[in-house]
């Protein structure tokens, strides 16, 4: 996410933990898209929907994303930024994705 930070330009990017999230391309058929990821810090499993699939996916897929990507990825799913942030944002407090600057 982008931010200003004491008159500076901040752009966060974005990867996957990878011992997080597992994908099983036929299983994920099945489900519809929908699947779990594990937080290993406190052994946690949290549901993902279908949206939040194909966000993990994207960030699998491309190994880390910054702004320019994740508007790429808003409009190729129909999914506004807004709610791709909130989604990513829970995801760094639950150590499913890593955030840098």
């Amino acid at each position: 996410m982008a931010t200003w930070d004491s008159g500076k330009y901040r752009v966060m990017v974005y990867s996957l933990n990878r011992y997080s999230f597992i994908e099983v391309p036929k299983a994920d058929v099945v489900n519809g898209f929908c699947t779990v990821v594990f937080n290993i810090k406190n052994d946690r499993v949290i549901k993902v929907n279908k949206e939040g699939y194909f966000i993990l996916k994207y960030l699998d897929d491309e190994g880390s994303v910054g702004d320019q990507k994740l508007e790429e990825l808003s409009s190729k799913i129909n999914i506004s930024m807004p709610k791709i942030r909130r989604f990513l944002d829970f995801m760094v407090r639950e150590n499913i994705v890593f955030c840098e600057e």
